[in-house]
């Protein structure tokens, strides 16, 4: 069953120059001092393809007597040998005795259950690799999909567990980005809209301002918001004659803007047409405010003030209760 075996005396080492393996037992260390090979002794050949050569050291305790007669016990022995692990087995299951062939298919059956363990635990871990490989891959191109500006991909969810939520988590958060940017677009759209209508609003403003002999005549309006509902105009009659309308519609932003941009100009035409401030015209700002009422009902409400200026010496100057028509000496 073994194959060579070779006993190895050991000595006390004293120091020096080593030139063995130091073994050490307890506090003492000791050397290999001489050898003592088996002969006749060679190891057995393979009992199937897989069947190594082991080797096997073994301590012996011997009583050592030195050559002054000192006798020491407990004295350190190697033994060593080799063998195969076929005729190992074979040994120890033949010490079993009529049990042995029992042992022996319970021992293969243990080894194939663990085997099977193992290579279901091999099994397993792959594809939960390949699992969060594949998920990570994934997440990875549609990182680079958004990076390209296309917010329309969404990650497959295949599976309800930490990945698929991770993958859920990522579509909410690029379809929440897309509608951020949608919106985003629409406001600047809707300042692009804003911004032109201020602009229209401006040119509805006269663009110079009468010049009236002993009159310094100054005019600005200033919305609370871009665009708002408020609005004067002048109108040069004369040299020495001018028309003033200025009118304010409730609400602000682009709906007042809209309905003052309609009453523009037409109030103050009758004044700039030559017509006194009679009694009978000073009911032009009730008839504007009427007929704005009749047109657009109550959801808005049109204040309008108009009025015509002179500087003619002597002049008559009238104010009425309702829709002002001023003539100033």
């Amino acid at each position: 069953m073994l194959g060579a075996i070779q006993l190895n005396l050991m000595q006390k080492f004293t120091g020096g120059t080593q030139q063995t393996v130091i073994y050490e037992s307890g506090n003492q260390k000791y050397s290999a001092g001489g050898r003592i090979t088996a002969r006749a002794r060679a190891l057995q050949p393979e009992g199937f393809w897989i069947d190594p050569a082991v080797s096997i050291v073994s301590r012996l305790n011997a009583v050592y007597v030195s050559h002054d007669g000192r006798v020491e016990h407990n004295h350190p022995v190697l033994a060593v040998t080799n063998a195969r692990p076929s005729r190992l087995n074979a040994r120890i299951f033949s010490s079993l005795g009529e049990l042995r062939d029992s042992y022996l298919v319970l021992f293969v059956i243990v080894g194939v259950v663990f085997l099977l363990i193992e290579l279901s635990a091999l099994i397993t871990g792959i594809a939960m690799t390949r699992r969060i490989t594949t998920a990570i891959a994934d997440l990875y191109q549609a990182t680079q999909y958004v990076q390209s500006g296309d917010l329309t991909h969404r990650v497959r969810i295949d599976r309800r567990d930490q990945l698929g939520v991770l993958g859920e988590s990522f579509n909410l958060m690029t379809g929440s980005i897309s509608g951020l940017i949608e919106e985003q677009k629409q406001r600047q759209r809707l300042e692009n809209e804003i911004s032109i209508a201020r602009e229209v609003q401006n040119q509805l403003f006269p663009k110079r301002l009468p010049s009236v002999p002993g009159v310094e005549v100054e005019a600005i309006c200033k919305a609370a918001r871009s665009v708002s509902g408020d609005y004067y105009d002048f109108i040069q009659m004369s040299p020495t004659h001018i028309a003033v309308a200025i009118a304010d519609i409730s609400g602000k932003g682009i709906s007042a803007a809209l309905l003052m941009a309609s009453l523009a100009g037409g109030p103050a035409q009758p004044v700039a047409d030559g017509r006194k401030c009679t009694p009978g015209n000073r009911g032009i700002s009730f008839a504007v405010e009427q007929a704005f009422g009749a047109q657009y009902g109550r959801r808005s409400f049109l204040r309008h003030f108009l009025s015509r200026c002179t500087t003619v010496p002597r002049a008559r100057c009238s104010t009425p209760t309702r829709g002002i028509c001023l003539r100033f000496c």
